[in-house]
């Protein structure tokens, strides 16, 4: 039954949240009159279909998931199994604002994306788990300011959160808009 209404919904202009993500975009890019910005999003949109979607002179910062594959010149492999290969000795700290971070920068060929910049961060220089693996195409900046940019997103969940939380839009469950106008 489930399936069938998914269906349904497909053939009633149903949009994923890629689609949606990249409608988004296209507005605030024609909005924007060509002005430098940015692009930063979690890890749930670092795909080929977003990013083909961006102008070539387009940078982004994203999250990038452990299970994803890359090739830093010896052939295809899971990213979660180079971060183990890679020795804590080969981690730097550094400091961006008033925190400090352990990383550890490379660039690699990631499947479907192109060659972009992986930096590794974690909370101490000997902690065993990666806490978080930021992406980018800005290739030629420095990692403070690659961090920097990836910083500014987290406002971005706060407010996620507080709207979901505050605004009772963790219960909503309809799409249409005039059923978005009758929940609130």
């Amino acid at each position: 039954n489930l399936e069938a209404e998914v269906q349904a919904l497909r053939g009633k202009n149903f949009k994923s949240k890629i689609d949606i993500a990249i409608l988004l975009y296209q507005r605030f890019f024609s909005f924007m009159n060509k002005k430098k910005f940015i692009v930063l999003f979690d890890s749930w949109y670092c795909c080929k279909k977003l990013i083909d979607s961006f102008s070539k002179n387009v940078k982004w910062v994203s999250k990038l998931r452990r299970n994803r594959c890359i090739d830093v010149g010896e052939g295809w492999i899971s990213l979660r199994d180079f971060l183990r290969s890679v020795n804590s000795w080969r981690y730097k700290s550094i400091s961006v604002g008033e925190d400090v971070y352990w990383y550890y920068e490379f660039e690699a060929e990631v499947k479907n994306l192109g060659k972009l910049k992986l930096i590794a961060m974690k909370k101490s220089k000997h902690a065993r788990l990666v806490s978080a693996v930021i992406v980018s195409n800005l290739l030629d900046e420095a990692t403070s300011v690659v961090l920097h940019h990836f910083k500014v997103r987290w406002n971005i969940e706060v407010c996620i959160k507080n709207s979901k939380q505050l605004l009772g839009w963790n219960d909503c469950k309809v799409r249409a808009k005039n059923a978005i106008r009758r929940y609130w």
